[in-house]
């Protein structure tokens, strides 16, 4: 009996014998653009107001007025991928739907983001953004403007409708779904900075302490909410870029103190609802990954 996409990627994750090893990819908004140039096929689906629809040069913008979108077929469906992220990348930042444009070219842009960052994009293609200038750089600053606004269950951050309708396509298709999002790693470097945030590490442990646990209780009751309300994935991806192309951003005793008893933390939570996870990572880990184990992740996705 031929094993199901979902059967598949669960006996590898959980260590059990599998008939082959699963396919997955994840093609860039710029990849897909030059795909349909060479004749990628699209479709036609209908979206609602404040759903998140595709644009010509790969990005994505919120729908204004209800009606029929062209999209790219989802790769994890045209190329029988056996998992599929199905979301939902809900707002995390203090600031809900927060954007201010502080400058802007024909070639890119600077925005300031809900925890007040200035970062610089491509306006005609992808790329992880220019860090330009930041405005939480001190634990006063993250307590007097930005924490009590992450206290709490805020629904209006996570578009449910539109997930359900993602999760609802991809597992009936058998398809492994997981649900994902950046964790706190990726969200101290957009929030304060990495200059502020590297010397907070050292200097003052204690705040960096304070915004981990802050943002862990803010991921536990966001992602029970999605469950409740959109329903189980087969597991989750959580994505934290820890390393530079030759050694770890920050030294294994550092991320062992302060960073990884929250990433044991929340897997332990997606633990307790029978999920495996997944840590996506770039650059060289190898330092850290007693520290991956420890924290019980179920498989690495490195690059």
């Amino acid at each position: 009996m031929v094993m199901t996409s979902r059967e598949l990627v669960s006996a590898l994750l959980r260590g059990q014998k599998a008939e082959r090893m699963g396919l997955m990819d994840s093609p860039w908004g710029d990849t897909l653009v030059a795909w349909i140039q060479q004749g990628y096929p699209m479709r036609r689906v209908h979206k609602e107001v404040g759903e998140t629809r595709w644009r010509e040069d790969g990005k994505s913008a919120e729908v204004e007025v209800a009606g029929e979108y062209a999209e790219p077929v989802p790769p994890w469906q045209h190329f029988s991928y056996d998992m599929a992220g199905v979301g939902p990348w809900f707002d995390t930042l203090p600031l809900i739907d927060h954007e201010e444009l502080v400058e802007e070219t024909d070639e890119w842009e600077v925005k300031r983001n809900g925890a007040g960052a200035a970062l610089k994009y491509w306006k005609h293609k992808s790329g992880t953004p220019e860090h330009i200038d930041f405005l939480m750089t001190s634990r006063e600053v993250w307590e007097r403007d930005y924490r009590s606004r992450l206290l709490g269950l805020q629904p209006e951050r996570i578009k449910v409708a539109e997930s359900r309708k993602n999760y609802a396509e991809a597992y009936g298709a058998g398809v492994w779904t997981h649900f994902g999002h950046m964790f706190i790693w990726e969200s101290m470097r957009q929030s304060m900075g990495d200059v502020t945030m590297y010397e907070s590490l050292v200097l003052d442990p204690g705040w960096v302490h304070d915004y981990a646990r802050v943002h862990t209780d803010f991921y536990k009751i966001h992602f029970a909410y999605m469950f409740e309300q959109i329903g189980m994935p087969d597991g989750v991806w959580l994505y934290e870029d820890l390393g530079y192309k030759n050694g770890l951003f920050a030294s294994p005793k550092v991320l062992r103190e302060v960073i990884f008893p929250y990433y044991e933390e929340l897997v332990g939570f997606f633990h307790g609802y029978k999920l495996p996870v997944v840590l996506h990572t770039c650059g060289s880990t190898a330092e850290a990954m007693p520290l991956i184990i420890g924290a019980g992740f179920d498989a690495v996705n490195p690059m």
